[in-house]
Protein backbone atom coordinates (compact mmCIF):
# COMPACT_ATOMS: atom_id res chain seq x y z
CA UNK A 1 0.00 0.00 0.00
CA UNK A 2 2.97 2.51 0.65
CA UNK A 3 4.24 1.45 -2.32
CA UNK A 4 1.37 2.43 -4.39
CA UNK A 5 1.15 6.21 -2.39
CA UNK A 6 4.63 6.80 -3.29
CA UNK A 7 4.50 5.92 -6.49
CA UNK A 8 1.34 8.05 -7.05
CA UNK A 9 3.44 10.76 -5.18
CA UNK A 10 6.23 10.36 -7.74
CA UNK A 11 3.94 10.09 -10.72
CA UNK A 12 2.48 13.65 -9.71
CA UNK A 13 5.47 15.36 -9.04
CA UNK A 14 6.67 13.91 -12.31
CA UNK A 15 3.46 15.65 -13.93
CA UNK A 16 4.09 19.21 -11.85
CA UNK A 17 7.67 19.66 -12.84
CA UNK A 18 7.15 18.70 -16.44
CA UNK A 19 4.15 21.21 -17.02
CA UNK A 20 6.31 24.02 -14.98
CA UNK A 21 8.96 23.01 -17.71
CA UNK A 22 6.56 23.57 -20.00
CA UNK A 23 5.67 27.06 -19.10
CA UNK A 24 9.10 28.13 -18.51
CA UNK A 25 9.35 27.09 -22.40
CA UNK A 26 7.03 28.83 -23.95
CA UNK A 27 7.85 32.07 -21.44
CA UNK A 28 11.06 31.70 -23.11
CA UNK A 29 9.88 31.10 -27.10
CA UNK A 30 7.59 34.29 -26.83
CA UNK A 31 8.44 37.14 -28.52
CA UNK A 32 9.81 40.01 -26.88
CA UNK A 33 8.98 42.20 -29.52
CA UNK A 34 5.31 42.82 -29.69
CA UNK A 35 3.52 45.71 -31.17
CA UNK A 36 0.62 46.24 -29.80
CA UNK A 37 -2.58 48.07 -31.17
CA UNK A 38 -5.89 48.92 -29.04
CA UNK A 39 -8.84 48.38 -31.49
CA UNK A 40 -12.49 49.75 -31.65
CA UNK A 41 -14.70 48.21 -34.16
CA UNK A 42 -17.99 49.65 -35.22
CA UNK A 43 -20.35 46.82 -36.43
CA UNK A 44 -23.70 48.37 -37.29
CA UNK A 45 -23.55 50.58 -34.30
CA UNK A 46 -22.34 47.81 -31.71
CA UNK A 47 -18.67 48.51 -30.69
CA UNK A 48 -16.35 45.80 -29.81
CA UNK A 49 -12.80 46.71 -28.17
CA UNK A 50 -9.86 43.74 -28.72
CA UNK A 51 -5.76 44.52 -28.82
CA UNK A 52 -4.06 43.58 -31.97
CA UNK A 53 -0.15 42.04 -30.82
CA UNK A 54 2.40 42.07 -33.90
CA UNK A 55 5.87 40.62 -33.80
CA UNK A 56 8.42 42.22 -36.73
CA UNK A 57 10.62 39.19 -35.73
CA UNK A 58 8.70 36.46 -36.17
CA UNK A 59 5.92 37.49 -37.86
CA UNK A 60 3.26 36.19 -34.74
CA UNK A 61 -0.09 38.05 -34.47
CA UNK A 62 -2.39 37.71 -32.26
CA UNK A 63 -5.90 38.89 -31.17
CA UNK A 64 -7.06 39.78 -27.78
CA UNK A 65 -9.15 41.51 -24.94
CA UNK A 66 -12.82 41.71 -24.00
CA UNK A 67 -14.18 41.46 -27.21
CA UNK A 68 -11.97 39.50 -29.28
CA UNK A 69 -13.37 36.42 -29.34
CA UNK A 70 -17.30 38.49 -30.86
CA UNK A 71 -14.64 40.30 -33.18
CA UNK A 72 -13.14 37.23 -34.54
CA UNK A 73 -16.70 35.27 -35.45
CA UNK A 74 -18.10 38.08 -37.04
CA UNK A 75 -14.90 38.41 -39.56
CA UNK A 76 -15.06 34.73 -40.29
CA UNK A 77 -18.65 35.18 -40.82
CA UNK A 78 -18.65 37.30 -43.77
CA UNK A 79 -15.98 35.94 -46.44
CA UNK A 80 -16.39 39.08 -48.41
CA UNK A 81 -16.52 41.97 -46.03
CA UNK A 82 -15.40 45.60 -46.54
CA UNK A 83 -13.72 47.80 -43.89
CA UNK A 84 -12.99 51.88 -43.06
CA UNK A 85 -10.36 52.58 -41.40
CA UNK A 86 -11.71 56.33 -39.65
CA UNK A 87 -8.39 56.10 -37.80
CA UNK A 88 -5.48 53.28 -37.68
CA UNK A 89 -7.07 52.53 -34.23
CA UNK A 90 -11.04 52.84 -34.83
CA UNK A 91 -12.81 51.04 -37.78
CA UNK A 92 -16.37 50.80 -39.63
CA UNK A 93 -16.98 46.72 -40.70
CA UNK A 94 -19.42 46.04 -42.96
CA UNK A 95 -20.64 42.58 -44.38
CA UNK A 96 -20.03 43.25 -48.09
CA UNK A 97 -19.81 46.22 -49.85
CA UNK A 98 -23.45 46.60 -50.80
CA UNK A 99 -23.75 47.63 -47.28
CA UNK A 100 -21.09 49.65 -47.23
CA UNK A 101 -21.92 51.60 -50.63
CA UNK A 102 -24.96 52.06 -49.07
CA UNK A 103 -23.50 53.24 -45.64
CA UNK A 104 -21.26 55.88 -48.37
CA UNK A 105 -24.07 57.22 -50.28
CA UNK A 106 -25.77 58.36 -46.80
CA UNK A 107 -22.75 60.84 -46.24
CA UNK A 108 -23.61 62.80 -49.56
CA UNK A 109 -27.35 64.18 -48.31
CA UNK A 110 -26.05 67.61 -47.78
CA UNK A 111 -23.68 67.40 -50.75
CA UNK A 112 -26.97 66.88 -52.82
CA UNK A 113 -28.82 69.10 -51.22
CA UNK A 114 -26.28 71.68 -51.94
CA UNK A 115 -25.68 70.76 -55.92
CA UNK A 116 -29.41 71.16 -56.11
CA UNK A 117 -29.16 74.87 -54.51
CA UNK A 118 -26.50 76.24 -56.39
CA UNK A 119 -28.69 74.90 -59.82
CA UNK A 120 -31.78 76.08 -58.80
CA UNK A 121 -29.75 79.67 -58.07
CA UNK A 122 -28.08 79.52 -61.30
CA UNK A 123 -24.68 78.97 -60.38
CA UNK A 124 -24.31 75.60 -61.02
CA UNK A 125 -25.27 73.87 -64.54
CA UNK A 126 -23.62 70.34 -63.82
CA UNK A 127 -21.38 69.28 -61.30
CA UNK A 128 -17.41 69.52 -62.77
CA UNK A 129 -15.15 66.80 -60.48
CA UNK A 130 -12.06 65.46 -61.63
CA UNK A 131 -9.97 62.96 -59.77
CA UNK A 132 -6.96 61.34 -60.62
CA UNK A 133 -5.64 58.30 -58.68
CA UNK A 134 -2.03 56.36 -58.33
CA UNK A 135 -0.92 53.18 -57.25
CA UNK A 136 2.63 51.98 -56.00
CA UNK A 137 4.55 49.09 -55.52
CA UNK A 138 6.59 50.71 -52.84
CA UNK A 139 5.67 52.13 -49.41
CA UNK A 140 5.48 56.16 -49.39
CA UNK A 141 4.18 56.46 -52.81
CA UNK A 142 7.50 55.18 -54.47
CA UNK A 143 7.76 53.25 -57.74
CA UNK A 144 4.40 54.22 -59.44
CA UNK A 145 2.41 50.84 -61.62
CA UNK A 146 -1.29 51.99 -61.53
CA UNK A 147 -2.29 55.46 -62.93
CA UNK A 148 -5.91 56.16 -63.34
CA UNK A 149 -8.97 59.00 -63.43
CA UNK A 150 -12.82 59.49 -62.93
CA UNK A 151 -14.28 62.61 -63.66
CA UNK A 152 -17.71 63.72 -64.43
CA UNK A 153 -17.72 65.00 -67.72
CA UNK A 154 -16.10 62.14 -69.51
CA UNK A 155 -15.97 59.17 -67.53
CA UNK A 156 -18.57 56.97 -68.01
CA UNK A 157 -21.34 56.06 -65.19
CA UNK A 158 -21.53 51.98 -64.01
CA UNK A 159 -24.11 50.14 -62.48
CA UNK A 160 -23.31 50.14 -58.04
CA UNK A 161 -25.30 47.48 -56.33
CA UNK A 162 -26.46 48.69 -52.77
CA UNK A 163 -27.72 47.38 -49.64
CA UNK A 164 -30.63 49.44 -47.75
CA UNK A 165 -30.50 47.77 -43.90
CA UNK A 166 -33.34 46.74 -43.01
CA UNK A 167 -33.91 48.15 -39.45
CA UNK A 168 -35.75 45.26 -37.85
CA UNK A 169 -33.06 44.71 -34.96
CA UNK A 170 -31.83 41.61 -37.19
CA UNK A 171 -28.95 41.12 -39.50
CA UNK A 172 -31.45 39.98 -42.21
CA UNK A 173 -30.52 41.22 -45.80
CA UNK A 174 -32.70 43.42 -47.25
CA UNK A 175 -33.66 44.12 -50.91
CA UNK A 176 -30.52 45.70 -52.91
CA UNK A 177 -31.18 48.25 -55.40
CA UNK A 178 -28.72 49.69 -58.53
CA UNK A 179 -27.39 53.05 -58.78
CA UNK A 180 -25.74 54.69 -61.58
CA UNK A 181 -22.67 56.90 -60.72
CA UNK A 182 -19.31 58.19 -62.42
CA UNK A 183 -16.67 55.94 -61.44
CA UNK A 184 -14.34 53.19 -62.96
CA UNK A 185 -14.06 49.54 -62.21
CA UNK A 186 -10.90 47.23 -62.39
CA UNK A 187 -11.81 43.32 -61.99
CA UNK A 188 -7.83 42.36 -62.29
CA UNK A 189 -5.04 44.91 -62.04
CA UNK A 190 -2.91 42.43 -64.43
CA UNK A 191 -0.59 39.36 -63.70
CA UNK A 192 2.12 41.98 -62.82
CA UNK A 193 0.81 44.26 -61.05
CA UNK A 194 -1.34 41.37 -58.76
CA UNK A 195 -0.36 41.37 -54.97
CA UNK A 196 1.87 44.19 -55.41
CA UNK A 197 0.14 47.25 -54.06
CA UNK A 198 1.75 49.11 -50.96
CA UNK A 199 0.44 52.80 -51.02
CA UNK A 200 -1.70 54.80 -52.64
CA UNK A 201 -2.34 58.48 -53.85
CA UNK A 202 -5.36 60.46 -54.75
CA UNK A 203 -5.45 64.12 -56.12
CA UNK A 204 -8.96 65.69 -56.04
CA UNK A 205 -10.01 69.16 -58.42
CA UNK A 206 -12.92 70.46 -57.64
CA UNK A 207 -14.43 73.16 -60.01
CA UNK A 208 -17.99 74.19 -58.03
CA UNK A 209 -19.08 75.49 -54.53
CA UNK A 210 -19.93 71.95 -53.08
CA UNK A 211 -18.22 69.05 -50.90
CA UNK A 212 -18.59 65.72 -51.37
CA UNK A 213 -16.58 62.04 -51.08
CA UNK A 214 -14.99 60.18 -53.42
CA UNK A 215 -14.32 56.70 -52.27
CA UNK A 216 -11.36 53.90 -53.79
CA UNK A 217 -12.55 50.32 -52.82
CA UNK A 218 -9.22 47.90 -52.98
CA UNK A 219 -10.02 43.78 -53.40
CA UNK A 220 -8.46 40.92 -52.00
CA UNK A 221 -9.24 38.92 -55.15
CA UNK A 222 -9.82 39.27 -58.57
CA UNK A 223 -13.61 40.31 -60.02
CA UNK A 224 -14.62 42.23 -56.80
CA UNK A 225 -14.08 39.15 -54.10
CA UNK A 226 -12.79 38.53 -51.06
CA UNK A 227 -12.25 40.72 -47.73
CA UNK A 228 -11.84 44.40 -48.89
CA UNK A 229 -10.58 47.80 -47.55
CA UNK A 230 -12.20 50.97 -48.66
CA UNK A 231 -10.96 54.60 -48.19
CA UNK A 232 -13.10 57.82 -48.50
CA UNK A 233 -11.89 61.00 -48.56
CA UNK A 234 -13.59 64.39 -48.80
CA UNK A 235 -14.29 66.68 -51.83
CA UNK A 236 -13.43 70.56 -51.31
CA UNK A 237 -13.26 73.57 -53.62
CA UNK A 238 -9.73 73.51 -54.11
CA UNK A 239 -7.04 71.11 -55.40
CA UNK A 240 -5.79 68.68 -53.04
CA UNK A 241 -3.55 65.50 -52.74
CA UNK A 242 -4.68 62.71 -50.24
CA UNK A 243 -2.31 59.70 -49.34
CA UNK A 244 -2.11 56.21 -47.82
CA UNK A 245 1.79 55.58 -47.55
CA UNK A 246 1.66 52.40 -45.83
CA UNK A 247 -1.17 50.00 -46.30
CA UNK A 248 0.96 48.05 -43.71
CA UNK A 249 -0.35 49.43 -41.27
CA UNK A 250 -3.81 49.00 -42.48
CA UNK A 251 -4.70 44.81 -41.07
CA UNK A 252 -7.30 42.91 -42.95
CA UNK A 253 -10.61 43.19 -41.16
CA UNK A 254 -8.72 45.26 -38.67
CA UNK A 255 -7.18 41.92 -37.25
CA UNK A 256 -4.28 40.45 -38.79
CA UNK A 257 -2.53 40.22 -41.84
CA UNK A 258 -1.97 43.48 -43.20
CA UNK A 259 -3.23 45.00 -46.87
CA UNK A 260 0.31 45.71 -47.76
CA UNK A 261 0.43 43.51 -51.62
CA UNK A 262 -2.73 42.14 -51.19
CA UNK A 263 -4.84 44.04 -54.05
CA UNK A 264 -6.33 42.06 -57.29
CA UNK A 265 -9.27 44.67 -57.87
CA UNK A 266 -10.53 47.86 -57.54
CA UNK A 267 -13.68 49.95 -57.94
CA UNK A 268 -13.44 54.35 -57.61
CA UNK A 269 -16.27 56.62 -57.81
CA UNK A 270 -18.56 58.96 -56.78
CA UNK A 271 -21.27 58.14 -54.75
CA UNK A 272 -24.08 61.00 -55.56
CA UNK A 273 -25.71 60.26 -58.76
Amino acid sequence: MKSIKITSIIIALIAIFTACKKENITKQTEPKDYITTNMKMNYYGKILEYTVKYSPSTDIRKVEGKDAIEAQKIVDSYPNSVTVFDTKNEVHFFRDKLDYYYYISTLNKNTLANRQIASNSGNLGYSRQNTDFWFYRDANTSNLIISDNINTMYTSAQTFMLRQPCNDGTNNSCPTYSMSLIGKRVNWVGGSNNDCISSIRLRNYQYNTFAGVVTITLFQDADYGGKAIAFYFPQYIYTYDQTVNHLSDYKINSLLKTWNDRTSSYECFYPWP
